[in-house]
């Protein structure tokens, strides 16, 4: 049993409760204007971004542009401490960051994505061109997978998943790397869709 609202309930109780509750946020007229075009604009912004940060040609400045595309809480996608982490890694080792930019748009299958972006991160952290930050490396890979796809993968905020699966009943992760992390939660997003 779980606490929803105050109140305890089983599995199937919580999950009736939240299905209940989702279906009337998104009911709600103003719910797109309000939860999804701005987000879908963003992605659209990042998209571009990845395009041109991963020309094998291309001058622009990834941390400026970045920033202009994705922006910061509490109007944009992610935290200010987690664009100054990918800023970093721009002024110390762009190559690399490019490059992890690269495998990633390269790749079909979402996971290996997201496991390639971690990669080449922990190759650059090890380097010393940015500080170990994993809560950053999951934001920014759960970032690019969602401007690759907005409509089919979720923007993962972990804290906020974490506690809807834990009030919902669904198993809690037990693993310390970010690709399985992700990969978890999105079989979570992924049963919340089916369920709905």
């Amino acid at each position: 049993m779980a606490r929803l609202h105050g109140e305890m309930h089983t599995e199937e109780q919580a999950w009736d409760r939240f299905l209940e509750h989702a279906k009337k946020a998104r009911q709600k007229p103003t719910f797109d204007a309000e939860e999804r075009e701005d987000k879908l604009a963003a992605a659209e912004r990042l998209r571009a971004w990845l395009s041109t940060a991963t020309e094998a040609q291309s001058a622009v400045d990834l941390a400026k542009t970045f920033l202009e595309a994705a922006g910061t809480q509490p109007y944009g996608l992610i935290r200010t401490r987690h664009a100054e982490w990918l800023k970093q890694w721009a002024s110390s080792d762009e190559p690399s960051l490019r490059q992890s930019l690269t495998g990633f748009v390269a790749r079909e299958d979402v996971t290996a994505r997201f496991r390639s972006f971690a990669r080449v991160a922990s190759e650059a952290i090890e380097r010393g061109h940015v500080p170990p930050d994993p809560p950053t490396v999951f934001v920014l890979g759960s970032l690019f997978s969602f401007a690759l796809d907005p409509l089919e993968l979720p923007l993962i905020e972990r804290r906020r998943f974490e506690e809807l699966e834990r009030l919902l009943h669904y198993p809690p992760h037990s693993t310390t790397s970010a690709p399985d992390e992700y990969e978890h939660h999105l079989r979570f997003a992924r049963e919340v869709e089916e369920r709905m």
